[in-house]
């Protein structure tokens, strides 16, 4: 068995017998999910990423469609978000993803997440304690604002508490690329600007497939080196080796043109960029 098929001790703590399937899962919802927001692009006609980055709203379709065939699956929609929710029912797990960065050299660990109410509290799932502790902002608020602004919060947490603890699942792709590297672990919010604290991540492996292939295109691979100077005496004779004709050279006579006295011959048309 590959190392590839095998899963990591966090994955078997999270998804137990059934951690390569959930991971192979992944993968393919992350490569559908990019065909359709690759289909966006290219059929919107922008020089820019905008349509690609809809890849936000159509990846959750795209993870709980794949999961159901691993599982069973709920989707349920948090209040005042334009995306459901991918909770597995066997580990009640809900496995949000985050595209932190465009290429396979973002930085995961300074990536900033654009912070939404519903990412925050969904966030809140991964901290270790919860705290009551008021910020800034609900001090300019009324008693009966933060009364509300409360119970908002607590019936959230509550709802998503009875649907499982959060997994982050952070890709970074581009349209050009595709899907370049995923990462999955356990994060709460770190701060106001989108830090996450992660208590555990790790990379996601390409997941193998039954004849050991994996379920993402391997990466290029690198130009064969260019080979040296044979050396071996035993090979043919290179087209260098051969003997070189001697050149005799004599004074010329001052009254004879180089040319020998023939007129030049005209140069042969090119091609032209006018």
């Amino acid at each position: 068995m590959s190392e590839q098929a095998v899963p990591t001790e966090w994955e078997t703590s999270q998804f137990g017998h059934l951690a390569l399937e959930v991971r192979g899962a992944v993968w393919r919802a992350l490569g559908a999910a990019h065909l359709r927001a690759l289909a966006g692009h290219k059929g919107s006609g922008l020089s820019s990423n905008d349509a690609y980055g809809l890849m936000w709203l159509i990846l959750p379709e795209e993870l709980a469609k794949e999961l159901a065939t691993v599982t069973a699956v709920r989707t349920p929609r948090p209040k005042g978000a334009r995306y459901c929710l991918t909770v597995l029912d066997e580990s009640n797990l809900i496995i949000y993803p985050w595209k932190y960065g465009d290429t396979a050299y973002a930085p995961l660990e300074s990536a900033k997440m654009n912070l939404s109410d519903v990412r925050k509290r969904l966030l809140a799932l991964g901290a270790a304690a919860g705290s009551d502790q008021l910020s800034i902002d609900h001090a300019a608020m009324s008693d009966e604002e933060l009364a509300e602004e409360l119970q908002a919060e607590e019936d959230f947490l509550h709802d998503a508490a009875e649907a499982g603890r959060l997994i982050v699942l952070a890709f970074a792709s581009n349209p050009h690329a595709g899907v370049l590297r995923a990462f999955w672990g356990d994060a709460s919010l770190g701060d106001d600007s989108g830090h996450l604290n992660w208590s555990h991540v790790e990379e996601v492996p390409p997941a193998a497939e039954p004849g050991g292939g994996q379920s993402r295109p391997a990466p290029a691979r690198p130009l064969a080196p260019v080979p040296g100077p044979d050396t071996n005496n035993d090979t043919a004779a290179r087209f260098d080796q051969a003997p070189l004709e001697e050149v005799v050279l004599s004074a010329r006579n001052p009254a004879v043109p180089p040319d020998g006295g023939q007129p030049p011959t005209p140069d042969s048309e090119t091609g032209s960029d006018d």
